[in-house]
């Protein structure tokens, strides 16, 4: 892995008037996409139930809606992924934003539509495709009670964008709702896949595989390796095989193991030998 795009953390808080929505809640960590949104809006349910049914019949999704005392419950269900991948999930939050434009008035649900509806951070103009690939943007938190609101967003960006701009348009986009910002900018890895370590690492992997096709990668998730100086990720996980990583039951095969070790031992040997 000769790079790891840097992890940046962005805090949206403010003060927002109801405007028929009471409540509005998703998601646990930012480095995920939230599967499920809940939101409680003024009203019957019955003057809802009609409208809500056809959006999420429209839009193939799932959800429910509840009488939630003198107001409305609804529920909405998307697909979890990693907020290294986003456009590999279905953002609950932005889904059900989009509905509840349509029945009631909130800037909260206008800020989500107007800047955090893409992956990329298009909408923001902050997206960028570099040498690792595109900008990443993950509406990961979401908590709107009593009238105040904070948004959790998890960013992956490439090493060689303009960090110092994308928090510009991050502080005017907040400035156009009256919310306020704070972030936390990572550091990206990057090392020049041309370079001896790389190539080194990678002739090591080939000559046990045989496998020529599949080259040096960048990526949005982080290792340990950014702790350390002329340092990269490599290996231990072969293309086909489920890994369980970070889940239930993570494992490896005994074989891969061993063809792990035998890839290793060339790679010590390349290094040893390059110097």
């Amino acid at each position: 892995v000769y790079g790891e795009k840097a992890g940046c953390g962005f805090e949206i808080t403010g003060h927002v008037e109801k405007g028929g929505l009471i409540y509005l809640c998703a998601g646990s960590r930012p480095n995920i996409v939230p599967e499920t949104c809940e939101a409680v809006i003024e009203g019957n349910y019955k003057q809802y139930t009609e409208s809500y049914k056809k959006f999420l019949n429209t839009n193939n999704l799932t959800g429910d809606i509840e009488e939630e005392g003198n107001h409305t419950k609804l529920i909405l269900k998307g697909k979890s992924a990693h907020a290294s991948t986003p456009e590999e999930g279905i953002n609950a939050v932005v889904y059900l934003c989009k509905y509840l434009a349509t029945v009631v008035d909130n800037k909260v649900v206008d800020f989500v539509l107007e800047y955090l509806d893409d992956c990329h951070g298009k909408k923001l103009g902050i997206d960028h495709t570099g040498l690792m690939g595109p900008l990443t943007l993950n509406l990961g938190v979401i908590s709107y009670y009593k009238e105040e609101v904070k948004i959790v967003l998890d960013l992956r960006c490439p090493h060689d964008m303009d960090f110092d701009a994308m928090v510009t348009k991050f502080k005017h986009a907040c400035a156009n709702y009256e919310f306020r910002e704070t972030h936390d900018l990572g550091k990206a890895l990057y090392i020049d896949p041309n370079s001896k370590l790389i190539t080194n690492l990678h002739e090591a992997y080939v000559s046990v595989t045989g496998d020529t096709v599949n080259k040096p990668q960048a990526i949005g998730g982080g290792t340990y390796a950014k702790s350390m100086p002329n340092c990269v990720a490599f290996g231990a996980e072969f293309l086909g095989e489920d890994n369980l990583i970070h889940g239930n039951n993570e494992n490896i095969k005994i074989d891969s193991l061993l063809k792990a070790t035998e890839i290793y031992c060339h790679a010590l040997y390349n290094l040893i030998k390059a110097d």
